[in-house]
């Protein structure tokens, strides 16, 4: 299935093509794209990359490091190192653009976000040697990112999600999970899914879109 057909932009900013040339493609992890964000050249499209398939198990987490300057990626590698994880979802690094990057100690950091920093933005950060199995990526918005590793027995896919607070507009949400099933329902049929990210959940009563509507148009200390 051609996504490319169906998708959206859901990046907020309507007629993105340089976006929706993303959706349903993977990038190429052999090409440095940390300097072709220029909102003109189209991207590559990868042929699947075979790397070292894993065979180990693999520690994963997430984090929302609001905010991530390029001098904290190696800290973040540090922490992955001392906890032993193997994959790290970020969410929130706000950076400009979307692409991939060698970090300091031979890891690779896929990021998708904006086409101006400063909000939101999701990626994945690789050790080492788990990137060593990268296949490809596609990055849907700078809420959503897939990522696939390769396997022994299967393929692995990563999507990292950073849900909207409870505080946006309703469409912004329901666009947001829109895209996401789309995401899922579109994963390689062989492939293992794994969701990670920050999906900026509350504990309560989930209130209907007319109780949000009125909490959003009532006044401090006005009777709802």
């Amino acid at each position: 299935m051609d996504l490319r057909s169906r998708q959206r932009s859901y990046d907020g900013t309507p007629g993105s093509s340089r976006l929706n040339r993303r959706i349903g493609e993977e990038l190429s992890t052999t090409t440095s794209t940390n300097k072709r964000d220029d909102g003109e050249k189209p991207d590559v499209v990868t042929v699947e990359n075979h790397g070292t398939r894993l065979g180990k198990k693999l520690k994963v987490g997430t984090w929302n490091v609001r905010t991530l300057d390029a001098g904290k990626v190696e800290i973040i590698e540090n922490e992955m190192e001392r906890i032993k994880l193997n994959i790290l979802g970020i969410c929130e690094h706000r950076w400009k653009g979307q692409g991939h990057l060698t970090t300091p100690k031979g890891g690779k950091f896929i990021y998708s976000g904006r086409e101006q920093p400063g909000q939101s933005g999701v990626g994945i950060l690789l050790e080492k040697e788990t990137a060593k199995s990268l296949i490809g990526y596609n990055p849907i918005s700078d809420r959503i990112l897939i990522v696939r590793i390769q396997g022994r027995k299967k393929n692995m896919a990563l999507i990292q999600a950073y849900a909207p607070t409870s505080s946006s507009e309703i469409e912004e949400a329901e666009e947001f999970y829109a895209a996401l099933q789309h995401a899922m329902e579109n994963i390689h049929k062989q492939d293992t899914l794994y969701i990670l990210g920050d999906f900026n959940a509350k504990i309560g009563h989930e209130m209907s879109r007319e109780e949000k509507r009125s909490e959003r148009n009532t006044l401090p200390g006005e009777q709802k």
